[in-house]
């Protein structure tokens, strides 16, 4: 028997589906984007509360089907968006949001929701399928998601540890051991975006480079939410890797953290962290003997 995700009350949701008796059931889509911002939406001809929790009548959605099995499969779910209300995600319509890009890298969980049918909420809901969008297609009236579970994961062939002279940790993970508040910077953008929208200026204080490799998150704007990889931290100017959906505009804000290129150098040099350093720059290089 599958486990409640959330019941009103221990064992209502069993009760109800061992009662026999009518009922009503519900998809509940929960969708967050990579800065935590989460939007909830009704699978269901009305709004629904749910744990505490509006889910509102957002766009029209469709899916697939999901597949339960004995032992590990990956399912790919596919979910289409169709905007007959106007929703919005950052204040930019929802099919011009998906176009560019915007809900790649975000994570929607489905769960289902059931209830009586003189009841007028969800006594309870299993969670169905959880993921991130991998690839997002779409027109002027609709989306389409292509959303990969989590199980996708273990497709990963990759050793636990690798001997190199990189370090292995991911910055600011739990065994880097760096808190990346201490290190965010936060400014606004003090000129236009170029034509091609990967780079603007700022009036950050830190010296040219300190910021290269690390992540740019827009905090408002059109690119509210979004991330990008910093190409080139120059004095006066910054450079993405990847162009933003939207031009930048004179005053929207960021913040951004520098990034690492898992050098001891630079773990020592720059972050003081060498004591957390996980690579093996000692290790010889390979030669050829003949």
């Amino acid at each position: 028997m599958r486990t409640p995700l959330w019941e009103t009350s221990a064992g209502a949701l069993m009760a109800l589906l061992n009662s026999g008796a009518p009922l009503n059931k519900a998809d509940l889509y929960t969708l967050t984007l990579g800065n935590g911002t989460v939007y909830r939406w009704s699978g269901f001809d009305a709004p629904l509360v749910g744990n505490g929790n509006l889910y509102t009548l957002g766009p029209g959605i469709d899916r697939t089907k999901v597949s339960f099995t004995i032992g590990v499969s990956v399912d790919d779910m596919i979910v289409t968006l169709t905007d007959i209300v106007g929703t919005t995600i950052n204040g930019v319509p929802l099919a011009a949001f998906v176009r560019a890009g915007g809900l790649i890298g975000a994570r929607l969980q489905v769960d289902k929701a059931f209830w009586g049918a003189s009841s007028t909420a969800p006594v309870g809901a299993f969670m169905w399928f959880a993921g991130k969008v991998a690839d997002a297609t779409g027109d002027r009236f609709s989306a389409q998601l292509t959303v990969k579970s989590d199980a996708d994961l273990f497709a990963t062939m990759i050793p636990r540890d690798v001997y190199q002279a990189g370090c292995l940790n991911t910055i600011y993970d739990g065994k880097c051991a760096l808190a990346r508040a201490s290190f965010t910077a936060t400014n606004a953008a003090t000129s236009i975006s170029t034509p091609t929208r990967i780079t603007f200026n700022h009036t950050l204080a830190q010296v040219a480079g300190y910021f290269d490799l690390g992540t740019i998150t827009m905090t408002s704007g059109l690119n509210a939410g979004l991330s990008r990889t910093v190409k080139s931290h120059l004095t006066g100017s910054i450079t993405v890797l990847s162009p933003w959906p939207f031009a930048v505009a004179v005053s929207d804000t960021f913040s951004v953290v520098p990034g690492c290129d898992h050098t001891q150098t630079t773990c020592t040099t720059k972050f003081s962290n060498v004591i957390h350093f996980r690579g093996q720059p000692y290790i010889p290089v390979p030669v050829t003997v003949l």
